[in-house]
């Protein structure tokens, strides 16, 4: 009797989806047909200017939660009365310095509770830089290619700031097909 229950269930679901032209999980499209042709990301560089990549192990957070958190301070900020039209890029630049205190905080706690911190970094200087890649079709001299932009967030300790990207974290364009 359970089982006539279930399937009646199911054929109800299936006609309701076929009624409404609603074919998922049966879809032949793919559920995400659409991508942007702008993106960015972040990252952290040490006191050498050198990219962190072993957020993992010091911090206990990945590049991608980063970027979460980072986003969830922005959106914060955004929802602030009268910063509904205020520049992103300032916006992500007040987040900076609170996204760098939250990293050295994570890193704090993970290594109290262990006994070999030979590994530990201890970080003089950080730095959080985004980089925001656009895809161009090409109607300038340039011609169609992916574009970037590097700003820099903020820094860590507040007092100092650097000036300009460092040249290693430099990302190659890849190449354009057609």
């Amino acid at each position: 009797m359970r089982r006539l229950g279930t399937l009646w269930l199911m054929l109800t679901l299936i006609v309701i989806s076929l009624a409404v032209r609603e074919y998922y999980p049966l879809s032949r499209f793919p559920m995400y047909s659409h991508f942007d042709s702008k993106s960015h990301y972040l990252f952290m560089t040490d006191e050498h200017g050198v990219a962190v990549t072993d957020m993992q192990h010091q911090f206990m957070q990945t590049a991608i939660r980063m970027h979460k958190m980072h986003s969830t301070k922005v959106d914060k900020i955004r929802n602030q009365p009268g910063n509904r039209h205020r520049d992103h890029l300032e916006m992500m630049r007040e987040a900076g310095p609170p996204m760098l205190e939250q990293m050295l905080d994570f890193q704090e706690q993970r290594w109290s509770k262990r006994r070999d911190q030979s590994d530990k970094r201890d970080f003089k200087r950080l730095d959080l830089w985004v980089v925001f890649l656009h895809y161009e079709n090409g109607d300038d001299d340039e011609g169609p290619g992916l574009r970037r932009e590097r700003h820099h967030l903020g820094t860590w300790p507040p007092e100092v700031a650097r000036e300009k990207p460092p040249s290693i974290v430099a990302i190659p364009t890849p190449e354009v097909l057609p």
